[in-house]
């Protein structure tokens, strides 16, 4: 195999990313000033969005320590780039916004004495709780993502075996636990943003799209720069059709939840479930569901079936980078017509057209995320060299 001698440097695009986050945020700034209640839609879609990939990528992370597959040793440290304890910690300072905004996007925020439905709530979804909560979720994400990394930079010195071994252990109760906060979270920011709908699987729904969206762009990323070392001396056609394999095994969880849950209301038929469909199938909003349906799982569906699209890193990142865009729809119609900042009044009631906040907002956020994402990229070798599944990985290259 010839190899390039170009080498993949992700920390080059990071002085790129931070003038755009520094514009960005000067242009929402003035976006909040002008109209605070279109403003805070906006960074809420931002938010959940690339939170939805933070969180993803420390599952995935916690999944690749506990069951350790030979596909996901070559982006590891993608993983912790994109999930580590530095960006978690970026991703609760670009929450400060949602929690100085919550009277704006959360309607239980606004007195609801007559409100039987939101008053029973009050103990949950109170201003102080809330914020408790957040704190919980950060914190554990951040300990677990700081114990991953830091186990995994010190076997990277001292090649000691142990090390991996008390990973595993503790791999499985951390996905557990990653798995229970990350429901309550997307049911704090995102569901309660619709205090009198609820359902049991919003939350699988959620976390399930996360995983989607994380491991699309990953790999979107490794496949792009499978020409470059250190990819190119590990690129091989078993390590294309894993990573096509697990992201076809997404795809098929996201189909599976997201059918289950109209299932589950069109049978139970309460106007108060039905609700969730019906703000989310006026003016247009029909038709970003049906794409949904064929971009997100159609399209997916049969492609990642076909081996030849799976049998070259060119053909994966085709399907890959469509696969982060259709994440991106995903994401969008969970959110804004759950925002209460659309007017009611005028035609543009739950409105799928974006406005320019969407699209500043996404990219703002967008950047702090790519910014810290460069940085961590450059703190250890991007593929670890201690591990002996790599070796494996080696032999299927040749």
């Amino acid at each position: 195999m010839t190899f390039q001698s170009s080498e993949a440097r992700f920390d080059k695009i990071g002085p790129v990313a931070g003038l755009v986050a520094l514009v960005g945020a000067l242009v929402m700034i003035g976006g909040y000033v002008a109209n605070p209640h279109v403003a805070m839609g906006s960074y809420m879609f931002a938010f959940d969005f690339w939170a939805t990939i933070t969180v993803g990528c420390l599952g995935l992370n916690l999944l690749h320590h506990m069951i350790r597959p030979t596909w996901s040793v070559p982006v590891m440290r993608l993983f912790e780039a994109g999930g580590g304890w530095t960006m978690i910690i970026a991703q609760a300072v670009l929450f400060i916004p949602v929690a100085l905004g919550m009277g704006i996007v959360y309607p239980w925020m606004s007195p609801h004495a007559n409100d039987p439905a939101l008053t029973d709530k009050d103990w949950y979804l109170n201003p102080t709780f809330f914020l408790v909560r957040a704190a919980i979720y950060f914190l554990v994400w951040i300990f677990l993502a700081w114990f991953m990394q830091k186990s995994a930079l010190k076997q990277e010195e001292t090649k000691n075996f142990r090390l991996e071994e008390v990973r595993m252990s503790w791999a499985a109760p951390g996905f557990i636990a990653v798995f229970l906060t990350g429901t309550f979270a997307f049911i704090d920011w995102v569901m309660s943003m619709e205090p009198h709908w609820y359902s049991s699987m919003y939350p699988v729904i959620s976390l399930v799209s996360c995983g989607v969206g994380a491991l699309a762009l990953i790999v979107l990323i490794i496949c792009l720069n499978a020409d470059k070392l250190p990819y190119a001396s590990i690129m091989s056609q078993k390590l294309t059709n894993d990573m096509g394999n697990m992201l076809f095994t997404l795809t098929m969880l996201w189909g599976y939840t997201n059918v289950t849950q109209y299932i589950i209301m069109w049978n139970g038929n309460i106007p108060e479930l039905a609700s969730y469909f019906a703000h989310r199938q006026s003016n247009w909003w029909n038709f970003i569901g049906l794409s949904l349906i064929i971009g997100q799982f159609f399209i997916p569906f049969f492609a990642l079936m076909a081996p030849r699209v799976k049998k070259t890193p060119a053909r994966l990142a085709k399907i890959a980078a469509f696969m982060f865009v259709m994440h991106i729809v995903d994401v969008y119609q969970l959110v804004v017509p759950a925002v209460p900042f659309r007017p009611q009044d005028t035609r543009w009631t739950y409105s799928p057209v974006p406005m320019w906040t969407d699209v500043v907002a996404f990219l703002t956020v967008g950047a702090v995320w790519v910014l810290v994402f460069s940085l961590q990229s450059r703190k250890a070798p991007l593929l670890p060299a201690y591990d002996n599944r790599l070796q494996e990985a080696i032999s299927h290259a040749h």
